[in-house]
């Protein structure tokens, strides 16, 4: 099974995927195949996985979605194969997980790629006496370069290249069928994920998480190299699913699990937020006009909209960036205009 590994710091679209490159003998264009496409048919492995390049994340969505890299340059039109699976790693924003905020503010990730992903795992930096002081340890040893470090006893029980021969025998050779009772139970879990949240106008799960459970069920028969995909394995998948993926998409404020994370990139709670700014807003704009007081800045908005979000017995917290989107969507919307110096008035008036 082949395994790329690639630093997602400075890399460029061609350089995950593919270039096309002028050969110096022939003078004739020719595709250099890039880190995914070198990968096929195994895993690519990519670190500081928030700080690649826009262009070369966009390249990622048809990689993951179609298992494919299309190139149309220099004359050259092709589609080569990229069925590999994306192993990536990323660090929070600041170099800080906030866990009062949601997971895809933690993270600069686009929703539509961070939905992509199967399992997401968070590993945060929790304060733990006991495991802190034996990693002080291990790491004092090896930097000290003690020859007992490596020691029988901490020996795996499976070698690297047993263990790699085994994984390539359980991907190529084994094909599980899936059962019915896999079928329905992976049904059913998918129909609990929908109806997850009632409240929402928007159903909780899509169509990506009863794939991503399709996907783990098959690799669990196939690990266990069977023909069938059993109900045990529907089940184990979706513990997996609620163990990685459901840790990282609960909602810090009402402690649910929130899909709109990565389907939209913002929490519920967040959404209900800026909507009741926006509501506010308007009070304070169309009241402002109302009056004739003017134009409003942003500043004065902010602690107007503080003030009456307060009064109403809501949350008074809503910070500048909450307002500043809160104002964009009504600037779209036509119903909030800005003027020169960044002050702003209702664009419709009530008669």
């Amino acid at each position: 099974m082949y395994t790329k590994s690639h630093q997602g710091r400075g890399s460029s679209a061609v350089g995950l995927t593919v270039s096309v490159t002028r050969d110096p003998d022939t003078r004739e264009f020719v595709l250099e195949s890039g880190a995914v496409v070198l990968a096929n048919g195994g895993v690519c492995c990519i670190d500081e996985f928030d700080k690649m390049e826009d262009n070369a994340r966009a390249i990622l969505h048809e990689v993951m979605e179609q298992q494919s890299v299309t190139v149309a340059k220099a004359g050259i039109v092709a589609s080569l194969n990229a069925r590999t699976a994306i192993l990536a790693s990323a660090n929070p924003i600041n170099s800080r997980y906030d866990r009062q905020r949601a997971v895809i503010e933690n993270i600069n990730l686009p929703p539509s790629l961070f939905s992509r992903f199967d399992l997401i795992y968070l590993l945060l930096d929790s304060s733990n006496p006991q495991a802190d002081k034996s990693l002080a340890y291990r790491l004092c040893q090896a930097f000290a370069g003690d020859p007992n470090i490596d020691t029988e006893s901490h020996s795996p029980p499976l070698s690297k290249s047993l263990l790699s021969s085994y994984l390539s025998y359980c991907r190529y050779r084994c094909h599980p069928t899936l059962s019915l009772e896999a079928k329905e139970a992976l049904k059913q879990e998918y129909l609990r994920m929908r109806r997850r949240d009632v409240t929402s106008k928007h159903p909780s799960a899509s169509i990506r998480q009863l794939e991503s459970l399709l996907r783990l069920s098959e690799a669990i028969a196939k690990l266990r190299v069977s023909r069938q995909v059993t109900a045990a394995d529907a089940a184990e998948a979706v513990r997996l699913v609620h163990v990685a993926t459901f840790q990282s998409l609960v909602d810090p404020f009402s402690g649910r699990i929130d899909f709109d994370q990565i389907h939209v990139g913002q929490s519920r709670q967040q959404r209900l937020l800026q909507q009741r700014c926006s509501e506010a807003l308007q009070q304070v704009l169309l009241a402002a006009a109302a009056n004739g007081s003017g134009p409003l800045s942003k500043e004065d908005l902010h602690a107007k909209v503080q003030e009456l979000l307060k009064l109403g017995g809501g949350s008074p917290h809503v910070d500048m960036s909450t307002l500043s989107a809160a104002l964009q969507q009504l600037e779209e919307d036509q119903i909030v205009s800005r003027k020169p110096g960044g002050l702003f008035h209702a664009t419709v008036v009530a008669s």
